[in-house]
Formats: structure tokens, sequence, C-alpha cells
């Protein structure tokens, strides 16, 4: 993830992260301008439907307002979809924390890695995530009215929780190592 400004544009990249059997990224390119908001992406990215139904059902004020608030529901639905993955880690850990106490085994350590390699790979791809967005409030005002801005502080506050979730789910795995090792 990324911000880069162009001659008063904005091109942002986002990282989204797919779950199919195992965490596959996606990569989201979001071009902002004064009157314009341009997404490009390879394959079919579940977290812009929200915003896709949303227009197209009138829901909210998603028509009412200007592009400006459409790249916000953009990012808004990129940080909400990491909501489900980190529950689902969440409870996986849960999980292997009981199968440790219960069955010592090769298995279980080694899921405990996967869990820790993707949570690693959350993570880098939330931290940027949340300077791009500190980036588009310091640098993008005049693209965004006062009541995105307002959005998209909250938006910079879900990316906050959302690495507090990740840490503590990565020392999680790491104290279940350590209960499997001892």
């Amino acid at each position: 993830p990324k911000l880069e400004q162009y001659d008063g544009k904005f091109f942002l990249v986002l990282q989204v992260m797919m779950m199919m059997p195992n965490m596959v990224p996606e990569q989201l390119s979001v071009m902002i301008g004064n009157g314009f908001v341009i997404t490009f992406h390879e394959n079919k990215l579940d977290c812009l439907e929200v915003p896709k139904e949303r227009i197209r059902k009138k829901l909210g004020s998603a028509r009412n307002e200007g592009p400006d608030y459409l790249a916000y529901m953009i990012i808004d639905s990129v940080i909400d979809s990491y909501f489900p993955i980190l529950e689902q880690y969440g409870e996986d850990l849960e999980t292997l924390e009981d199968e440790i106490l219960e069955n010592l085994g090769r298995e279980t350590i080694a899921r405990i890695h996967t869990v820790k390699r993707n949570l690693l790979n959350l993570r880098r791809a939330i931290w940027p995530t949340r300077e791009a967005i500190n980036g588009l409030l310091r640098d993008g005002p005049p693209l965004f009215t006062k009541n995105t801005e307002i959005h998209m502080h909250d938006c910079y506050d879900h990316t906050v929780r959302l690495i507090d979730f990740t840490e503590t789910y990565r020392e999680l795995g790491a104290d279940l190592m350590d209960v499997y090792l001892s």
C-alpha cells in the first residue's frame, strides 16, 4: 500500500486480502482527483460490492455526495474487509490453544506457524494502509469535504484497531508456541 500525489491527484494502492483456503493478497489501485475516482484491479473484489450496492440501491448518501465520498467508501470497504479475517484468525488461535492442551502434535505447531505468518502478512498490508490514509488526511484536504474528512479519520482509527488486533493475535501465537515448547 502506498500513496503518491501527481498534480493535485492522488494515486492510492491498497492491498485486499482474499480468503480462499489460504489468504491471498490482491492489489486495488485508486486514482482520486477533483471530480473523479477511478479504481482498477485484476480480479473481482468482494469488498467493493458494498459500495456498489449502496450506489445501486441509493442507500445513504452514496449518490448525493461527491467523488471524495466514493473514495472514502472504497477505502472503508477495504479496511472493513480485514475485520472478518482477523476474527477468523482469533477463532483459529482459540482452537489451537485447546489442541495444544489436549493433543500435542506437529500438525498443531505447523498451523500455529501458518497463522502467525498470515498475521504478519496482514500487518504488512495494514500498517502502510494506515500511513497512506494519514497522507490523504494530511495532504488531501482540497479533495475532501469536511464531512468526508471526518469519515476518513474513522478509517484511520479502524486501521489502528486492526494493527492492535494483529499484534495481540501475533503475541498469542507466540505464547502458544511457548506453551507447546514447554
